[in-house]
């Protein structure tokens, strides 16, 4: 027994999201897809994903814990066609699954940690999101081989404005061996980047008056700079 799935795309979001999220210029023409159940997650597809498929009975209850969007390819210009979805288990994991499609089957080839997706079908796919990390943090990748690889950046781009929760000191570079600045508690600040995806190590710091300087991140539970914190377990 198979079911017929139509996943209805909406072409509005609220008036609270809208406020919260900008669609990048680059990713414009792209079709946007929201998830009801999911405020702040949103899928940008090329136009001619499918969005009406059918999954067996045994699949959907193997895999009741994943919200199904679409069908898409990741790179037009190849054969290679998945099912896309969105799932936040096994503990608020926010992450989208692809799965290859063959003949009516499906199987698991990978998932991409993220609240937002954009798939524009050249080859690359691109994730923005708040979730296992320390900052809304955005990925690229290319898709080979059925499998993803990402593309590596010099650095992280955070772009929190902010201020700092305890005194800190800037650095001119990691040895920490040349004060920049001395910052008070209450000091305005923006956190420009990280230099590791985990948000583990150092983040580059911006004073109010334009002064750049490195900054290691202190406390798991509560860091010296306001807004970072890790979103995960």
């Amino acid at each position: 027994m198979k079911i017929t799935i139509s996943i209805t795309v909406l072409l509005f979001c609220s008036i609270l999201n809208a406020q919260d999220f900008q669609v990048p210029q680059s990713f414009s023409h792209l079709k946007k897809v929201s998830l009801l159940q999911y405020p702040n997650v949103f899928a940008f597809l090329h136009v001619d994903f499918i969005n009406e498929f059918e999954l067996s009975k045994e699949f959907e209850e193997n895999n009741y814990l994943e919200e199904f969007i679409g069908i898409i390819k990741p790179n037009k210009n190849l054969k290679h066609e998945y099912l896309l979805s969105f799932t936040v288990a096994p503990s608020a994991d926010d992450s989208f699954g692809f799965y290859k499609k063959t003949g009516n089957s499906y199987e698991y080839s990978f998932s991409i940690s993220g609240k937002q997706i954009y798939i524009p079908g050249n080859g690359s796919i691109y994730v923005s999101g708040h979730t296992n990390n320390w900052f809304n943090e955005k990925k690229k990748f290319t898709f080979e081989n059925d499998t993803i690889r990402e593309i590596a950046q010099p650095l992280y781009h955070v772009g929190l404005k902010t201020k700092t929760r305890k005194a800190i000191a800037l650095y001119s570079d990691k040895t920490e061996s040349k004060k920049v600045a001395y910052l008070p508690k209450g000091a305005n600040v923006e956190v420009i980047a990280s230099e590791n995806s985990d948000g583990q190590g150092y983040f580059l710091i911006k004073t109010s008056f334009g002064l750049l300087g490195w900054w290691q991140l202190d406390h798991y539970f509560e860091p010296s700079i306001e807004g970072l914190f890790y979103n995960g377990d």
